[in-house]
């Protein structure tokens, strides 16, 4: 048909107006509830279609043409109310298990979650999380992928902030409160943590620190996460010994705020615990 010669006239040459009526009617089709369309549907008629298949000069204009096929059924499924998990079911994204980052469609579901949170930022995505926990903190992403996971995590950070879920929200959704001595160590913490100080730099009067989740959550109180909190409140003070001044661990517990009662403070006797652990550490490298 001569469209990978059309170049910049593309758009506007008549065979092209030809060319697109099939996939028109695809997308009409959608529209009536007939059938669904993805972007790869189109990519695959356009190819059998010849535009740019054995030519390298249409590579261009078949690029062109994808993207706006993407951008159009973008809009058509903000038109008819589907949701990013709509999205995801619909690319069979949601039956991919582990290969889901290495799957097409991922990308264009990627790119319509950021734009669907963009216009409806107080919508909840419920699979998002599921998606962040099952394949970006179970180090299944690969190098190739590790840009997915950076915007699942960016995207699921700024729906958390936005719904007004609190630090021990997300602490549970994590289920950070359920993993007991590997906590320290796991993806799910990282993860925790940056959201700790997205909420601490907008919520001055609520910050919060790990170790008010820990003893929150593995308190001696408890028989049961007693022995657990006491091994995590152990490995967090060799941590801190190792990274830490104790100037900086004084801040981190606020202190530096507690004025006349900060001997009566519990985060006081944890801050004694901890100089006692430096002193431990110095005499056993003597």
């Amino acid at each position: 048909m001569g469209l990978n010669k059309a170049r910049d006239k593309l758009f506007n040459s008549p065979q092209f107006v030809c060319h697109m009526d099939p996939v028109k009617r695809q997308f009409e089709c959608e529209e009536r509830g007939q059938g669904n369309v993805t972007v790869h549907d189109i990519e695959t008629l356009l190819q059998q279609r010849s535009l740019g298949k054995n030519d390298h000069s249409g590579e261009e204009e078949f690029r062109d043409v994808k993207h706006f096929f993407k951008a159009f059924q973008m809009q058509s499924w903000f038109a008819g109310g589907k949701s990013s998990d709509n999205v995801l079911a619909l690319f069979k994204l949601d039956k991919a298990g582990d290969s889901i980052l290495s799957q097409p469609g991922f990308n264009i579901w990627s790119t319509q979650l950021k734009v669907f949170n963009t216009k409806f930022p107080g919508k909840n995505t419920s699979m998002l999380t599921k998606l962040m926990l099952t394949n970006c903190c179970r180090g299944t992403e690969g190098e190739k992928n590790i840009g997915y996971c950076y915007t699942l995590r960016s995207e699921l950070l700024q729906q958390w902030a936005v719904t007004g879920k609190s630090t021990d929200d997300v602490f549970k959704l994590l289920k950070l409160d359920k993993i007991g001595e590997n906590l320290l160590g796991s993806l799910e913490l990282k993860i925790w943590h940056k959201y700790v100080n997205l909420f601490n730099r907008d919520n001055i009067r609520m910050r919060t620190t790990l170790f008010t989740a820990l003893t929150a959550h593995y308190s001696d109180e408890t028989p049961s996460t007693e022995t657990i909190g006491l091994k995590l409140e152990n490995s967090l003070f060799r941590r801190w010994v190792k990274a830490s001044s104790s100037k900086d661990i004084f801040t981190l517990l606020t202190q530096e705020n507690a004025g006349d009662n900060l001997l009566a403070r519990p985060q006081f006797a944890t801050f004694i615990k901890y100089t006692n652990a430096i002193r431990v550490a110095y005499r056993n490298h003597q």
